[in-house]
């Protein structure tokens, strides 16, 4: 987590809801492959700023992701754990796969009330509380 009071250039400065809050930096880092003989590292990372106030409805919402989620690794452990070690192998097609054959998604978790990037954005915030672990204790 990153902590900001200003918005990027091509924003134009942030929300009124923004303002002095953290933002998250998701993504993945050092992800090699080989190209013409040279191993070469790329990054991708998403910065998602955080709202100064979450309203009841984000709350259910988060809630209503873990709900989904649980029931989906309770249901299927096996095919969930195919999924992940897909994913941590680097092999985002396979575990996109799994998800289409088990029918889950951002959109399905919509659809069901969710959006599973609520259920992230809490999950590491309250994580940060606990633990310390993304901001250090600076916060």
């Amino acid at each position: 987590m990153t902590h900001s009071t200003a918005g990027s250039s091509t924003d134009h400065g942030p929300r009124a809801d923004e303002v002095d809050t953290l933002t998250l930096a998701l993504g993945v880092t050092d992800y090699r492959r080989t190209h013409l003989g040279f191993t070469t590292s790329a990054e991708h990372v998403n910065h998602v700023r955080l709202p100064s106030r979450f309203a009841p409805e984000d709350i259910r919402r988060a809630l209503r992701d873990y709900e989904l989620l649980a029931d989906t690794l309770r249901t299927h452990p096996v095919e969930m754990a195919e999924l992940l070690e897909a994913h941590a192998r680097k092999d985002g097609a396979a575990s996109r796969a799994v998800a289409a054959r088990l029918g889950i998604s951002e959109e399905s978790f919509e659809a069901e009330g969710g959006g599973i990037v609520w259920g992230v954005v809490v999950a590491v915030i309250v994580c940060d509380v606990f633990t310390g672990c993304f901001t250090g204790g600076f916060v």
